[in-house]
């Protein structure tokens, strides 16, 4: 008998619809990027080139705004045209979802209030996401009275965005905010 030694290769490799291989990558240790910031770019110049929108980094793909509510804080996510982020009820226990948390020493916030997800047909199955624009409300306590005047907060928003072919990694980004209460205005966000 004699032993054979096998080695597994990890490794990333895209192959075009016409079966042509279009990026084949193995792992480099010693010059290991966690963002995958050259594979990134090699799916951009290669989807740009098929006539497909581009592919955005994951804190890209959704805009976030601010706005007092009657009672509470409005969070517009507007999410880029291509993509969907998972809704706040997953169809799927392994998949990310949507969170907003806003926290205030101003505002007596209670839990968030989101929209009703939109049906997306994936693989057979339906999964429940959000698309375009959405706003999420969070509202204040029960009993709390409406505030009025400058209000400060911080909000954590956490997504995992996907295209029809493929998901980002999850990301969860931080704002810091003042807005007026008692007033429509809505102010651009700022991650910290």
């Amino acid at each position: 008998m004699r032993a054979e030694s096998q080695a597994v290769l990890d490794g990333t490799l895209i192959i075009a619809p016409d079966g042509k291989i279009k990026l084949f990558l193995l792992p480099d240790t010693a010059h290991f990027d966690p963002t995958f910031r050259a594979l990134r770019a090699e799916l951009t110049r290669l989807t740009e080139a098929s006539g497909h929108a581009p592919l955005l980094a994951p804190e890209g793909v959704v805009s976030v705004s601010f706005s007092a509510a009657d009672c509470g804080v409005r969070v517009s996510l507007s999410v880029a045209p291509g993509y969907h982020i998972m809704s706040d009820r997953p169809s799927q226990p392994s998949f990310i979802p949507t969170s907003v948390t806003l926290s205030s020493d101003d505002l007596s916030l209670a839990p968030a209030v989101y929209p009703k997800p939109v049906p997306y047909s994936f693989a057979e199955r339906t999964i429940a996401t959000f698309r375009g624009q959405n706003e999420v409300l969070v509202p204040c306590r029960p009993g709390a009275s409406p505030p009025t005047g400058d209000a400060g907060f911080s909000a954590t928003l956490r997504y995992q965005a996907c295209t029809d072919t493929a998901c980002l990694f999850p990301v969860t980004r931080h704002f810091s905010e003042r807005i007026q209460m008692g007033q429509r205005e809505t102010h651009a966000n700022r991650d910290q």
